[in-house]
C-alpha cells in the first residue's frame, strides 16, 4: 500500500545501459521512451511483412492493417521513425483508430520474453491505475485473475504469480504489458521521509 501523504511513482526509465536489438524489444523501448517525453511525438514501425504501424499517444491509439489476431510475434525487422508534433497537429489517420491497450499488450509478451522489461525491478511491488481495455487482446483465465489483483492492490511479480497460480514466467508478461501500456505504478520503497 502507498504511504498515507505519498503518491506512488510511475514505474522507472529504462536502462540506457541495456543494448536494445531487433524486432519488437527496440521498438517497445522506443514506445516506452515516447511516452515518458515531455514533448509530443508519433511513433511509425514499419514491421516487414506486415506494413506500417503508427501510434498517436495524443489519442491512445493507432492504426496498422494487421489485424491482432495475426499479430507477428517474431517479425524479421521492426524500422521505428518518431516524429516530434505539436499538440494540436493534426492526427496522423483518422480517429477514432484503434485502441493501444491491446497493441502494446501484444508488444510487450513479445518484446521481453519471459523476463521483466529492463527498467523494472523484480522485488518492487506494482499495482495498475486503470483497467485495461483488452478485448482484441485474446487474454485467459490467468490474465484475468492478475488484472483483478493489479487492480486492487500491489504485488511483485513473484506475489503475483502464486497468488494467480500461474507461473512467474506469465506474471512478468503481464506486468510488462501495463508498463508498456503506461498504467503500471510502483509502490515507493519505505516510509515517507
Amino acid at each position: 500500500m502507498t504511504a498515507p501523504g505519498r503518491a506512488p511513482e510511475i514505474a522507472g526509465a529504462p536502462d540506457e545501459h541495456a543494448p536494445p536489438t531487433g524486432g519488437w524489444l527496440s521498438a517497445a523501448l522506443a514506445m516506452h521512451a515516447v511516452q515518458r517525453r515531455p514533448d509530443t511525438m508519433t511513433l511509425r514501425l514499419d514491421v516487414a511483412g506486415h506494413g506500417p504501424l503508427t501510434l498517436d499517444y495524443r489519442h491512445h491509439a493507432y492504426d496498422w492493417a494487421t489485424p491482432l489476431d495475426a499479430f507477428p510475434a517474431e517479425p524479421e525487422s521492426v524500422r521505428i521513425e518518431t516524429q516530434a508534433i505539436t499538440p494540436d497537429a493534426p492526427p496522423p489517420f483518422e480517429l477514432p483508430g484503434r485502441d493501444l491497450d491491446a497493441l502494446l499488450w501484444h508488444v510487450a509478451r513479445a518484446a521481453f520474453g519471459d523476463a521483466l522489461a529492463p527498467w523494472l525491478d523484480p522485488a518492487r511491488h506494482y499495482r495498475i491505475a486503470r483497467r485495461p481495455s483488452l478485448a482484441e487482446a485474446g487474454i485467459g483465465l490467468d490474465h484475468v485473475r492478475m488484472i483483478s489483483m493489479l487492480g486492487n492492490g500491489y504485488a511483485s511479480p513473484a506475489v503475483l504469480a502464486a497468488a494467480a497460480q500461474a507461473e512467474l514466467t506469465e506474471a512478468n508478461r503481464v506486468i510488462n504489458a501495463f508498463a508498456l501500456i503506461g498504467i503500471l505504478r510502483v509502490a515507493p520503497l519505505g516510509p515517507p521521509a
